[in-house]
Formats: C-alpha cells, sequence, structure tokens
C-alpha cells in the first residue's frame, strides 16, 4: 500500500516513518539553507540513503516506537549542521564575530560527528555589502518563530504520528480480508472469521479518524485510504474537520493551519463526491449538519455543489421524493458493506423496506432542519417544495418521538426560514410539547418560542390555545435564574408576538429577571425586550429604565440598523422619550447605517419621532432619513407607507413636491391593497402635508374609489378622517359617495367624540357639502354634552362649522356653545379666537355685555399675534355682536387695507353710532376698556334684558324665554334664505375652498341629501 510523504524528522528519519524514496535528508537542507549552496551540498536527491552517504554518515533504520526530537535537540552526536545552527545563533545574539576557538570547535565536532568534511564557507566578493549576512539572520529569525509557534501543537502532532502505523496496519488487514483465498470462501468458518475481522477492522478506522487531533494527519488518512474510505468512514472525517475548524485561535492566528484545513476539506469533498450514492439517513444528515457548519465558520470552507448534491440525495431519501426500489427490497447501504466487498444476494424472504422517510431518526430530520437555517446566508441552493414537503410528512410521523431539543431545534429553525408547516403539524407539535414543557432547558424554551412566533408572524399557522400557554409560561418561569440575556429576551418577543399577554404578577417577574441581566445584552437583546415591552404594554419601573438607557447606549454603535429602528419604534410606542444623551448616541449611530436600513426600518423610525414629539430633531439628520425614505418608496408596503406619512404629519415636517410626486407614484398601485385604516390616515396626513398641493389626477381617482369600496368597514375615527383628508385635498366625491358616508356616519355618530364630530362638520363645511336638516340636528344633539370638553380649537371649528353651511342648531345650543367658550376664553388663540367669533357672529348669538367684554379683552391681548386678516375677523365679529370698534382701529385698518370699503363703511357706521350714544372711540392699541367698547344697542339690550344678574361669576350667554326662542328661531330661519352676502359673512368668514352649489329639490328629498 503506498503511503503518503511526510516530512523527515531532524537528524534523520524520524519514529514511525520508513526512509523511501523521494525523501529529503535533513542534514543537507540544513546545512544549505545555514551556509548556502556548496560544491558538495546540493539539491534533495531522489534517495534518502544517497543524500546520507553523501554527507559521509551510515544510512538509519527506521525505529519502532515514536520519540520526542527537540527544536534543536540534535547534539553533535547527531552532525554538525546544529552545532553550526548554535553558533550563528550566539554569534547573531552578541553582534560581533565568531572566535576562532569557535570555529575550530565546531569543525572538528562536526568532522567527530559525521566524519563529513566540512562544507567550504561562501566568500564574499571584495566591497560586497552585508546583505547575506543580513538575509542569513533573518532566516534563523524566522525558523525560529516557526519553531516556537510548532511547540505548542507538538503533543498533537506526536499523538498523530502513532496514527500512521495504526493505519497501515488496518489497511493491510481491511485489503487482506478482501483478498482471501478462493479456498477459505468455501468454508463457512473461515469466511465469516475473515468478515468479523473486516468489521472490525472498519470500526477501528472509523475510531481512528474520530481521534485525528490535526488537519494534517487528517489529510494523511484521505490520503492514504483512498478508495477504501467508506462513506461512514467519510463522515467520520467530516466530523472531524469540523472539529478542527472550530479552534478559532489556530484559524485565525496561524494561517498555516487554516491552509491544512481547507486542503483537508477539498480532499475530503473530492472523495465525497463519489460516495453520495452510497450514503445512508445517518450519513446525509451528519454531512448536511457539518457543511452548514463549516460554511458558517469560513467562507473558505463552503462548496456549493456539495450541498446542492446532499440536498438531492436527502430529498431521495424523504417520503413521496423517490420512486420506490426495484424489487421491493432493500439494498444495504455501502457504509454498512465495505468497498470492494461481494453484496449478498436479498433473501426472497426478507420483509417489505419501511415507507420512504423512515430512514431518518427524528434527531437526523431534526439535523436537517437546522442545517438549512444554519446553511441559509450562504448556500446557493435551497432545499426544494418537494423537500418540505417530505420533510414535513416525516416529521409529522415522528413528531411524539423528537424529544425537547429536538421540537426546539425543529421549530427554531422553521421560524429562521419563515416555513408555515400547515394546521396539522402545528396542532401536532402544540399536543406533543404541552405535556413535556416542564423537561425543557432555558435555552430550548426560549429558541421554541421564538420559532412558534416567526412561524406565526403572517398570521396563517395556528397560534397555541391558552391551555399550552400557560403551561410555557409556568415552564419559564421555574427556570428564569437560568435564562440566557438573548433567551429572557426571546422569551419576551415571543409572548409578544404570539398575542399573549401574561399577568401583571408574571410579566413583573419577567422583568425582574432581566433587570441584573442589562449589562450583557447586546443591542438585538436589548431591541428585542424593548419590542417585547411595548406590545405587550408593560411599563416598566423607573428603576428598570435606569438601567436600561446605558446598557443599551453602550451597544448602538455595534447594533444592526433593524435593531435601533426596532428599539426607537418600541419608545415611541410606549411614549418614553430618551433622555438626551441617549438619543444624541442614537442619532449619531443611526445615520451611518441609513444605508442599510430597509423601509420598515426607516418608517419606523420617523414614526416613532413624530409619536415622541422630538420636533428638534437635527435638520442634517432629519434630511438624511427623509433622501432614504425617498430611496425605498417603491418597495415600500402599505402599512409603512401610512407610517411614514403620519410622522412626518406629528413632526409637521412638509417634503417637497419632488418628494411628493415620488410618493404618489409608489402609493398608486399599492392602493387596492390598503386597509380602511391606513387608507384614512393616509388621506390625513396629505390634507396636513400638502393641501395646497392636490395630488395627481389618476391617484385621486384610485383614492376615491378606494374609499368607496373601504366605507363599510371604517369606523368612527376612520370616517373622520376620511372627510378631513378628502376635504383638505380638495377631492370631490361623487353625489352617491356622499350619500353612502352621510349615511354611514349617521349610523356611527354615536360612537363619535366630540372632537370627531367637529372635525366632521368642519370637513363638510370646507368641502361645501350640505347634509339636509336632520342629520345637522342630530349631530348638534350628539355634540352639545361634549361643548364642555372641547378644545379651544375644536369648539370654534364646531361653531365656524354650523355658521358656514348656514344652519342654526338652536338657541339651547348656542347658549351651551357660548358658556363653553366664555369658561376657556383665556386659552383660545388668534386663529380659534377668529373661528368663534365669527361663527357666533354667523349664527346671530347676542352674548351679554360681559361676554362681549371678556372676548375684547382678548382680542386686545392678542393684538401681537393676530394676523391682518384675523384682526379683521375678529374686529367685524365684535361689531356685529354689538361691540363697536374704537375709530383709531378702522382708521388703521382701512389704511392698512385690510377692510373692503363695504366694511369700511359699515365699521364707520357702527362708530358713528356708538358716539352718538355717547360712547367715546379711543385709539387703537391703548387699553382694552378703551379699545373695544360695546355699542348702546348691546348695553341697552344687556341691561334691559339681563339686569344685573350676570355680573358675578363666569359670562354666559342670553337665555330668553321659550316663546322667545321659539320666535328668535323662526325669524331666523326666514332670514337665512335672503341675507345671502348682505349681513357681512364675507368678511367674518372665510369662503370655503369649494364653491357651493344651490341643491335640487329631489336632493333636499333625501334623508341625508349632499352637494357640491
Amino acid at each position: 500500500m503506498l503511503l503518503p510523504r511526510a516530512p523527515p524528522a531532524r537528524g534523520g528519519a524520524g519514529p514511525g516513518l520508513d526512509a523511501r524514496p523521494g525523501a529529503p535528508a535533513l542534514t543537507a537542507a540544513c546545512s544549505r539553507r545555514c551556509h548556502g549552496a556548496g560544491a558538495d551540498v546540493g539539491r534533495p536527491r531522489r534517495g534518502a540513503g544517497a543524500a546520507v552517504a553523501a554527507a559521509g554518515g551510515a544510512q538509519p533504520q527506521a525505529q519502532e516506537g515514536p520519540q520526542k526530537p527537540g527544536p534543536l535537540e540534535d547534539t553533535e552526536a547527531h552532525g554538525s549542521p546544529a552545532a553550526r545552527l548554535r553558533a550563528r545563533r550566539a554569534l547573531s545574539r552578541s553582534g560581533g564575530e565568531q572566535p576562532q576557538e569557535q570555529q575550530a570547535a565546531g569543525a572538528a565536532g562536526g568532522a567527530a560527528a559525521d566524519g563529513a568534511p566540512r562544507p567550504r564557507p561562501r566568500r564574499r566578493r571584495p566591497g560586497a555589502d552585508d546583505g547575506s549576512e543580513d538575509d542569513d539572520e533573518q532566516a534563523l529569525a524566522q525558523r525560529q518563530r516557526a519553531w516556537a509557534a510548532a511547540a505548542a501543537r507538538r503533543e498533537a502532532k506526536l499523538a498523530d504520528t502513532q496514527l500512521k502505523p495504526s493505519l497501515a496496519a488496518l489497511l493491510a488487514q481491511m485489503a487482506g480480508a478482501h483478498e482471501a483465498p478462493a479456498a477459505a470462501q468455501g468454508v463457512p468458518a473461515r469466511r465469516g472469521e475473515l468478515q468479523q475481522q473486516q468489521h472490525s477492522a472498519v470500526a477501528q478506522l472509523t475510531g481512528l479518524v474520530r481521534r485525528v487531533r490535526e488537519p494534517k494527519a487528517l489529510l494523511t488518512v484521505l490520503l492514504a485510504g483512498g478508495d477504501a474510505l467508506n462513506a461512514v468512514h467519510l463522515t467520520a472525517a467530516a466530523e472531524a474537520l469540523l472539529r478542527l475548524a472550530r479552534q478559532e485561535q489556530a484559524m485565525v492566528g496561524d494561517p498555516r493551519y487554516r491552509a491544512k484545513v481547507k486542503a483537508a476539506h477539498k480532499r475530503l469533498v473530492r472523495q465525497l463526491q463519489g460516495q453520495l450514492l452510497d450514503l445512508d439517513a445517518r450519513g446525509v444528515a451528519s454531512l448536511l449538519h457539518v457543511s452548514a457548519k463549516l460554511g458558517a465558520l469560513d467562507p473558505g470552507l463552503r462548496d456549493d455543489g456539495l450541498w446542492g448534491d446532499l440536498l438531492h440525495v436527502s430529498t431521495t431519501l424523504l417520503p413521496g421524493a423517490a420512486p420506490p426500489r426495484a424489487g421491493g427490497a432493500a439494498v444495504p447501504a455501502a457504509s454498512a458493506v465495505p468497498r470492494g466487498a461481494a453484496a449478498q444476494p436479498a433473501p426472497a424472504d426478507r420483509a417489505a423496506p419501511p415507507p420512504r422517510g423512515a430512514e431518518f431518526e427524528p434527531q437526523q430530520l431534526a439535523m436537517l432542519a437546522h442545517a438549512a437555517a444554519a446553511a441559509d446566508g450562504w448556500a446557493g441552493a435551497r432545499p426544494s417544495r418537494r423537500w418540505w414537503a417530505g420533510f414535513f410528512d416525516a416529521s409529522l410521523a415522528a413528531m411524539p418521538r423528537f424529544g425537547p431539543q429536538g421540537w426546539a431545534n425543529v421549530a427554531w429553525a422553521l421560524g429562521k426560514l419563515q416555513r408555515r408547516p400547515g394546521a396539522e403539524w402545528a396542532a401536532a407539535l402544540y399536543a406533543a410539547t404541552q405535556p413535556c414543557l416542564g423537561q425543557f432547558s432555558a435555552q430550548g424554551l426560549a429558541n421554541l418560542g421564538s420559532g412558534l412566533a416567526h412561524m406565526n408572524g403572517a398570521g396563517d399557522l395556528p397560534r397555541p390555545r391558552a391551555a399550552w400557554i400557560v403551561a410555557y409560561l409556568a415552564a419559564a418561569e421555574a427556570q428564569l435564574p437560568a435564562f440566557s440575556p438573548q433567551g429572557l429576551a426571546n422569551l419576551l418577543w415571543s409572548l409578544a408576538k404570539l398575542g399573549y399577554r401574561p399577568p401583571r404578577a408574571s410579566l413583573a417577574r419577567l422583568l425582574e429577571a432581566s433587570l441584573p441581566l442589562l449589562p450583557a445584552c447586546s443591542a438585538q437583546d436589548c431591541s428585542l425586550l424593548a419590542y417585547g415591552c411595548a406590545v405587550l404594554g408593560v411599563r416598566p419601573p423607573e428603576a428598570w429604565w435606569a438601567a436600561f438607557w446605558p446598557a443599551s447606549g453602550r451597544t448602538l454603535d455595534a447594533g444592526s440598523a433593524q435593531a435601533l429602528a426596532n428599539t426607537f419604534w418600541a419608545l415611541g410606542r410606549m411614549r418614553k422619550a430618551p433622555p438626551t444623551p441617549w438619543l444624541l448616541a442614537f442619532l449619531h449611530a443611526l445615520q451611518p447605517a441609513l444605508s442599510r436600513c430597509s423601509p420598515q426600518a426607516v418608517c419606523n423610525v420617523v414614526w416613532a419621532a413624530g409619536r415622541l414629539g422630538l420636533r428638534q430633531l437635527p435638520g442634517s439628520w432629519l434630511g438624511a432619513v427623509l433622501e432614504r425614505a425617498y430611496q425605498v418608496l417603491p418597495s415600500a408596503s402599505p402599512q409603512e407607507l401610512s407610517s411614514l406619512l403620519t410622522g412626518l404629519q406629528q413632526l409637521a415636517h412638509k417634503p417637497g413636491a419632488k418628494w411628493l410626486e415620488r410618493f404618489y407614484a409608489a402609493s398608486l398601485p399599492r392602493l387596492p391593497a390598503f386597509t380602511a385604516l391606513q387608507l384614512s390616515a393616509t388621506l390625513e396626513a396629505l390634507g396636513t402635508l400638502s393641501p395646497d398641493a392636490p395630488p395627481p389626477p389618476a391617484w385621486a381617482a384610485a383614492a376615491l374609489a378606494q374609499v368607496s369600496a373601504r366605507l363599510p368597514t371604517l369606523n368612527a375615527p376612520g370616517l373622520c378622517s376620511i372627510m378631513w383628508g378628502l376635504a383638505e385635498l380638495r377631492l370631490a366625491p361623487s353625489r352617491d359617495l356622499m350619500q353612502r358616508f352621510l349615511a354611514t356616519a349617521a349610523e356611527r355618530m354615536h360612537l363619535m367624540s366630540g372632537a370627531m364630530l367637529s372635525r366632521t362638520l368642519r370637513s363638510l363645511a370646507g368641502a361645501g357639502a350640505a347634509p339636509n336638516a336632520d342629520w345637522l340636528l342630530l349631530l348638534a344633539d350628539e355634540s352639545q354634552c361634549h361643548l364642555g370638553s372641547l378644545a379651544p380649537e375644536e369648539l370654534a371649528d364646531l361653531v365656524w362649522a354650523f355658521a358656514a353651511l348656514r344652519f342654526s342648531p338652536g338657541p339651547a345650543w348656542l347658549a351651551a356653545a357660548a358658556r363653553a367658550a366664555g369658561e376657556s376664553l383665556p386659552a383660545f388663540g388668534p386663529r380659534a379666537l377668529a373661528r368663534l367669533l365669527g361663527g357666533l357672529a354667523g349664527l346671530r348669538l347676542r352674548p351679554d355685555a360681559r361676554w362681549l367684554g371678556a372676548a375684547g379683552a382678548r382680542v386686545q391681548g392678542l393684538l401681537a399675534e393676530l394676523s391682518g386678516q384675523e384682526l379683521l375677523q375678529c374686529v367685524g365679529a365684535l361689531e356685529a355682536l354689538g361691540l363697536a370698534p374704537a375709530p383709531a382701529l378702522v382708521r388703521q385698518l382701512t389704511a392698512g387695507g385690510l377692510a373692503t370699503p363695504a366694511a369700511a363703511e359699515r365699521l364707520a357706521a357702527a362708530t358713528a353710532a356708538a358716539a352718538a350714544a355717547g360712547v367715546s372711540g379711543a385709539p387703537a392699541r391703548q387699553l382694552p376698556q378703551q379699545q373695544l367698547q360695546p355699542s348702546s344697542t348691546a348695553a341697552d339690550e344687556a341691561a334691559g334684558s339681563r339686569g344685573g344678574g350676570q355680573s358675578q361669576g363666569l359670562p354666559a350667554a342670553t337665555s330668553p324665554a321659550p316663546e322667545e326662542q321659539a320666535q328668535q328661531q323662526a325669524q331666523h330661519d326666514a332670514q337665512q334664505a335672503q341675507r345671502g352676502d348682505q349681513a357681512g359673512i364675507d368678511l367674518l368668514l372665510p369662503r370655503p375652498r369649494l364653491p357651493r352649489r344651490p341643491v335640487s329639490p329631489a336632493g333636499r328629498a333625501a334623508p341625508f341629501a349632499s352637494s357640491r
């Protein structure tokens, strides 16, 4: 049997090695390396004996037992090269010339040791530099470093040298058994003895391969074994190679070690290619597992061809994936019968083979799934549909026999690969694992929950029942001290993804267990913990946050873009504003990672920033985020598009026209996939961000079509947002769509809050829609009980909308509105105050003098903030309500061009009437009591009808008798059709953006008619 070459030991042939042709002599090699090539020292010759004889020594004999030579253990008895090496090393350390006595001693020692004449030293040419000496010193230093590195592995090498005689003996024993005399074949006892020896040799060779401790020894076994190695041997060699490749220190720090591992891997792959069809289920599973692990450890150990072939072979062993065997007889695997042995014929009475897939044991099926998940990041070949179908059938049949570790590994692998096994498979898993959850380890529980959460991500797999979750949570709580930071984070995350909220006591124990683990958490772990708390509705105590901020802040720079975005999203979901140092560190860590952010990550960051109200973000950072969002818009989902716009709306950041054009182009084909909530949020945000930039006609038509399709599924907030967005974007719905909207809104009006009612009516008024009196009376009745709780803006919009629609909700409603406005007048801003006063004037309300005085004082206090148009509206409304402006203010408004000629004449007439009654006007910008004074008519009306009854307490509105209310209501309704623009509504109220059109009698007959 031809054995591979092995490097010779120093000073002659090493122990356990034969002196065969082609082995170089170390004596000649060392002499040539140290002193250069002389006349008698040249290249290694073909024979080891010839080389040693040329040096003057006797040919050494191979020794039986191994010895342990040192790096420079060759003494003078072993030859002169070692002495010369020691002398030159001492010379290099001393930096001087070697004394002649040492040179003579070295020469004498060398002659006495080997009897060979000393090679003549190389002479330097006159004038040559000393570079040759420097080269010798560098070579010597390099050899010393190599010897030092080899000293750490000398013991392992010594053990591997023992494999060579054992390997040779085993191979000879196997070959002798294969080539037994023909006479022995007829003797049953002799034949059985030979087969027993053969199987013993095969088993011993397998154990020998598994005990390999050096990649060079493994390569020796592969080269020497050749075709004598069967599938079992090669599987054992693959497992040994994985063990050698996992030695991280040697793989990283020693390039030669890594090169030998790669050489052994290359040789193993070459030999496996010819044995793939002889593999059994165990071998295929082991090799797939080893190949996936090797590829994950080192890119140089990846082989897509072998991986794809192994997947193909495993497919033929899975149920329903390969045709039945010929004759129905099971063919023995080649791993059980060594190569070269005659195959035994199958007996006729042999039982039928088991069904396909029964070859794989549960542990091997778990290895298959785990290998597919581990190789998913680098392998070019993926398991086919037929492979997965066979795997699910085989694993379903073996489900009760997996065991805790197998169940956890299979669930983790399927979750990582996002595979959906089906309802039957999931039910079998839940039924098999529920009684055994207490036997799982902490890591197994974390992997099981994480895998199930990933498999249920799309919502198309049955979730575990409450009893299963209770047992799972009880098993996890029993092992809380054994959880790692990653395991506990996966546990909390999986509970959130499975949609189960544990009791508060259990959540408190989980948070308490995570508190000491926070300093050891990675960025991914912090992200999962924050996500779990946000989805489960947990409000961690401040002590937990005090530990979370520094723990997560240290890992921000090392976190992935997705982990950073998820953490920020969770903070936004919980409305937990981070400290300023943490926020600055987050912004600094995320900005360079924006190019790697997915559409979901970018949209989550913008949404969370808006929800946290971070309107003071750096402009450069927000610009970079919007630029990345601009790039990913075409690949964003409807949920991501809606969240992105909602975040920008809350940040009050209006993107440019080019950005909006790209948004419209990207969202147009996805509009049919928008849910009702996403559609309403998108329209609302667009109405806020681009009120003056209507969308393209194609997008507007598609949006209206989707509104019509989603209208029956809209809830009360969705109806409000839809109408708001349509009004702000100036999208005119059809008559049929508006009729359906009003009918749906009437059905859900009792579910609307006061703010929703105000916004809905304002949107209808802004869009120019005209609901009939029944619909408006219904809204007035529903909103009256909310008037005292409305914000100033909402109350002003509600009053303004009724006035814009020219509908009076009744004296009782007006009195309640005036009372609510009087209580909150100090909180009204410029815009809200202008709308409130204009709406009350349009509804012909007559407040008392105290209410008017408070309103005038509020206008005086906001003079520095009111715009010209708002100031004009306030002054005109107060004049209509009975409060005359000062002449100086009239002149200022007229001179500034703020008032139209008709409005200026009306204001001048009111001022003259007030002067004739004895009330003098004061210059503008004076005290409130002199700036805006009640006219005589208003004062007399207040004195005659109310007297001094309202002098104490909050200002209140006029409360006439019931018959007076009915008379006033009838007069007001009779005048509404005739007043048109004659009463100054054009001055007090801004016109709707879309012109109102007259409603036909047929439209009035409808229950909730509307028109444009």
